[in-house]
């Protein structure tokens, strides 16, 4: 193919991802998200009403990306993954810490009755991601108002962060130091 170019007529520039033809970063923004996974906790996670600090943290754990031990050794930064520090009864990892641990089931307990929600208490074998998402469908079946549904999404959060940063402080090294 050979390009002809007339030196008389001046270069046109013609944007690809618009119909007219012209620049906009809302067609760049939407050529770029087309194919995206969608995402179906991103919105519960970021229009909660928690502090940002909880909202980030949740983001992480809701995709396990929480360096507890058994990422640690998935990554080759530990020989195996540990028992969890709170309980030493299951492995440590993100799902055990906010919803099998004993300790995790005791928060919820009493938070969940503090508020006074009517949503069933996390099970040993439920999961953080399914747990949540499925409370906060049943409130969004139910025609619940968008404040309690967010009052919800925000509580979770917050007692998310607040169940990790409960844990001894060498648990993220890997060591407990709960002589501290």
């Amino acid at each position: 193919a050979t390009v002809i170019r007339d030196p008389d007529r001046p270069d046109k520039f013609t944007w690809p991802c618009a119909a007219s033809g012209t620049y906009s970063a809302i067609s760049t923004c939407n050529r770029l998200c087309q194919e995206l996974p969608v995402c179906h906790y991103a919105s519960a996670i970021w229009r909660s009403w928690a502090p940002l600090k909880c909202k980030i943290f949740t983001w992480l754990a809701a995709q396990y990306r929480i360096w507890t031990s058994d990422r640690r050794a998935r990554h080759g930064l530990q020989d195996t993954a540990s028992a969890c520090f709170t309980c030493l009864q299951e492995e440590d990892n993100v799902d055990h810490i906010f919803m099998q641990c004993v300790y995790a089931q005791e928060t919820w307990h009493c938070c969940l009755d503090a508020i006074q929600l009517p949503i069933q208490r996390p099970a040993t074998t439920d999961t953080f991601l399914g747990w949540w998402m499925l409370h906060g469908q049943q409130f969004r079946k139910a025609g619940k108002r968008f404040l309690l549904l967010c009052y919800l999404d925000s509580v979770v959060l917050v007692e998310a962060k607040k169940r990790l940063r409960l844990r001894p402080s060498g648990a993220a090294n890997g060591r407990a130091n709960v002589g501290r």
